[in-house]
């Protein structure tokens, strides 16, 4: 594969967690590749956006509370609005 080649643009992922640690890292992998990233943490994930940025893609922050049902739907109907892959989703990492 040439380094023009990025399997994952157009496509959109989901990543809790992704403030730090392990998420974090998936989301510079993911950025790599041209994915657009979701970070979804409860916690301020700004950081790791600089880092998707940084990397080419696009990503967006996303308030998230893993264990709040409401708190899902409401990462659903922000994704739909703000035209994350247009409300389509690609992949989760959780």
């Amino acid at each position: 594969m040439s380094s023009s080649e990025h399997l994952g643009e157009g496509r959109v992922a989901v990543v809790t967690g992704a403030a730090s640690g392990l998420g974090q890292q998936v989301s510079y992998r993911l950025a790599r590749d041209r994915w657009h990233v979701v970070l979804a943490d409860i916690t301020d994930a700004s950081e790791t956006l600089e880092g998707v940025r940084a990397a080419g893609a696009t990503g967006e922050c996303q308030r998230l509370d893993v264990t709040s049902e409401a708190s899902w739907q409401g990462l659903a109907g922000a994704m739909q609005v703000q035209g994350a892959g247009s409300g389509h989703l690609d992949l989760l990492v959780n």
